[in-house]
């Protein structure tokens, strides 16, 4: 219930802060900072969480106007080129490599700053902020 809660606060904080455009999300978008929203427990979560973290740095976001989109990121498991990505609900975006869905985030501006929040219902989430 608690995830719920979260999940719907930051929904509802991204839909009353307006929406995406294909336009505003065209180009390179650099992960300048990241962070999540939960206590780490125990030292394993805590190096996993940092080890992420610094993935994430190394990573960038690039979207193109047909609609493909590249997410390269230093696991090759990961890594998408030319997926596609899809705006939904006005400040959701999803991103699908083939026919699977790979990710699906919420884009927040916030005093001048940009976020995509990558969040889950069966996992915390990770907040990135991000730069053209």
């Amino acid at each position: 219930m608690k995830n719920f809660i979260i999940i719907f606060s930051v929904f509802v904080s991204s839909f009353l802060l307006g929406q995406i455009t294909k336009s505003d999300l065209i180009g390179t978008w650099q992960v300048k900072s990241v962070s999540y929203n939960f206590k780490v427990k125990n030292q394993e979560d805590k190096a996993k969480m940092e080890t992420l973290k610094k993935m994430f740095l190394q990573s960038s976001f690039v979207f193109r106007n047909n609609n493909l989109v590249d997410f390269n990121f230093p696991s090759p498991e990961l890594v998408v080129k030319n997926g596609t990505y899809k705006i939904e609900m006005e400040s959701v975006v999803s991103i699908n490599k083939g026919k699977e869905k790979t990710m699906k985030f919420f884009v927040e501006n916030k005093k001048g700053k940009t976020y995509f929040v990558l969040a889950d219902l069966q996992a915390p989430y990770l907040i990135l902020e991000v730069e053209k």
